[in-house]
């Protein structure tokens, strides 16, 4: 724990060295983007998740189409052998 709190501290400061971040403020800009970036993560997942049972969706009806045509298509042929 205490190693990484070591690394945590120089990569703190080599970050104010280049200006991104400022101990005034405890750091409080680098918490908050860190913060904002879980929660945009986050919801970026439940869309994919979202997005994933739709398509699932979607992968079963387009099967049913297509048993569907294909029983049709069948069906067509037999009659084209019958006549």
């Amino acid at each position: 724990l205490d190693d990484t709190k070591c690394h945590i501290i120089r990569q703190l400061s080599t970050l104010e060295k280049a200006k991104r971040v400022t101990s005034i403020n405890n750091y409080q800009h680098i918490v908050t983007a860190i913060a904002k970036d879980i929660n945009e993560e986050d919801n970026y997942r439940k869309n994919r998740q979202a997005q994933l049972v739709t398509i699932r969706k979607l992968v079963v009806e387009l099967e049913k189409t297509r048993l569907d045509y294909r029983k049709r298509l069948e069906l067509y042929t037999d009659y084209l052998q019958k006549n």
